[in-house]
C-alpha cells in the first residue's frame, strides 16, 4: 500500500527501534501538511490569511482526517495531495507552468493506485467546473483545447510514475475485493441518512466510511452561503454535487473502483466545507438582520431535525445544540462591534471565531 509513499523515506533516518515514534509522528506530520496545503491554496485564490487559518483548522481537524490518520495513516495522504493538485489546475488555467501539476500526479501516483484514482476524478470534477469560471466565450474551442492539454500533463505524470503504479493496479485487480461483483442499491439504510445528518458536524460517522465531522461554525457559513444572490456559484454547484455522492450508494461505487460502496473520498467535503468557511467568514462580519433571522429559523429547524430524526449519543447532541446556540449568537454580535468599529472588533472577531473552530473540534 505505502513503498511509494515518499513520508516513508523518513525512515531511513530513524533506527528500527524507534519506529514507533517515526510512525507516530508521521500522523501528526500529515496533519500539519494537509493543513499546510490548504493555506496555499488559500493564498493561490487570493483569500485573506486569518480566514485561510480558520479554514486550514477546520480541514486538518475535521472527522476524516482525525479518524483516517490514526485508523490508516496513510489515507490521510490524499488530503495533502488535493489542495496541491488543484493549486496546480488554477496555475495551468491561467498559462503558468505545468509543472507543478505534473509532479503532484507523479507523487500521487507513486503513492497509491486506489486513492490515486479517487483524486483523479475529483480533480476532473474540479477542472470541469473551474472551466465555467475561466472562459466565458469560444467555450467548446476552449474545452477542447483544457482537455487535451490536461490530459497530456496528466499522463506524463502517470508515465513518470509508472515503474510502481503499473504493480499497484495489477496488485489490486487480481484481489478478491476488485474482483467480487456487489449489487449495489439504490439507497443506503435508513440509519446512514440518520447518521450522516448529525455527523456532518461532528465527530460521529454514518457508515460506509463516511465521515465528515467538521466544525460546528461551518453550518452558519453553510446557511450564509446560499443566501447569497448571484455569488459563490461554483461553490453552490460543488455542495450540492458532493451532497448528491454522500447520498447515493453508487456514487461511492463508483469511488471505489465499482467495488462494494463506501466514501472514502469524504475528506474532499470536508475540504469544500473548509473552503466555504474561508469565503463567508468576511461576509460573517456583515450579516444583517434579515440573514440572522433566516440563519436562527434554520438553525432551530436543523436542530429539531436532529434531535427527532438523527441518530447520536444524547450528550453529543445536548454539547452539540449549545455549541450550535453559541456560534449562531455570536455571530451577529461581532458583525455589530465591527459595524460599529470597536476597539480590537476584527482582532476579536477572528480569536472568537478559532474558539468556536477548536470547540467545535473538541
Amino acid at each position: 500500500y505505502v513503498i511509494g509513499d515518499p513520508l516513508t523515506l523518513l525512515s531511513v533516518f530513524v533506527p528500527a527501534s524507534k519506529t514507533e515514534y517515526l510512525y507516530g509522528g508521521l500522523i501528526i506530520l500529515r496533519l500539519y501538511l494537509s493543513g499546510i496545503g490548504f493555506l496555499l491554496y488559500c493564498r493561490v485564490m487570493k483569500k485573506d490569511s486569518l480566514s485561510s487559518i480558520c479554514g486550514a483548522f477546520v480541514y486538518a481537524f475535521s472527522a476524516y482526517a482525525l479518524y483516517a490518520s490514526t485508523t490508516h495513516p496513510f489515507f490521510a495522504n490524499s488530503m495533502i495531495y488535493l489542495p496541491f493538485l488543484l493549486i496546480g489546475i488554477e496555475k495551468i488555467f491561467q498559462k503558468k507552468s505545468p509543472c507543478p501539476f505534473i509532479f503532484m500526479i507523479f507523487i500521487s501516483a507513486l503513492s497509491n493506485f486506489y486513492f490515486f484514482y479517487v483524486l483523479s476524478i475529483l480533480i476532473f470534477l474540479y477542472a470541469l467546473i473551474r472551466f465555467f469560471d475561466y472562459y466565458k466565450e469560444h467555450r467548446g474551442r476552449n474545452f477542447l483545447l483544457c482537455l487535451a492539454g490536461f490530459c497530456g500533463f496528466y499522463f506524463v505524470g502517470v508515465l513518470l510514475a509508472g515503474i510502481l503504479l503499473l504493480p499497484g493496479i495489477l496488485a489490486a485487480l487480481s484481489s478478491k475485493r476488485f474482483s467480487m461483483d456487489p449489487v449495489v442499491p439504490m439507497g443506503y439504510q435508513q440509519g446512514y441518512y440518520k447518521k450522516l445528518l448529525f455527523g456532518i458536524f461532528t465527530g460521529q460517522g454514518a457508515g460506509n466510511w463516511t465521515f465528515i465531522g467538521c466544525s460546528v461554525i461551518t453550518f452558519p457559513a453553510l446557511a450564509l452561503l446560499f443566501m447569497q444572490r448571484k455569488k459563490y456559484g461554483n461553490l453552490k454547484v460543488c455542495f450540492l454535487v458532493l451532497t448528491g455522492f454522500l447520498l447515493i450508494p453508487y456514487a461511492g461505487h463508483i469511488f471505489n473502483v465499482f467495488s462494494y460502496s463506501v466514501n472514502r473520498w469524504s475528506y474532499a467535503y470536508c475540504f469544500l466545507m473548509a473552503f466555504i468557511l474561508v469565503c463567508m467568514i468576511p461576509e460573517f462580519l456583515h450579516i444583517k438582520r434579515r440573514q440572522f433571522l433566516v440563519l436562527a429559523g434554520v438553525t432551530l429547524c436543523y436542530l429539531i431535525l436532529c434531535g427527532t430524526l438523527g441518530q447520536n449519543p444524547d450528550d453529543s447532541f445536548v454539547k452539540f445544540s449549545i455549541l450550535m446556540v453559541v456560534t449562531v449568537l455570536v455571530l451577529p454580535l461581532i458583525s455589530y462591534l465591527y459595524k460599529n468599529q470597536a476597539d480590537g472588533a476584527h482582532s476579536l472577531a477572528y480569536m472568537s471565531y478559532l474558539i468556536l473552530i477548536t470547540a467545535g473540534i473538541a
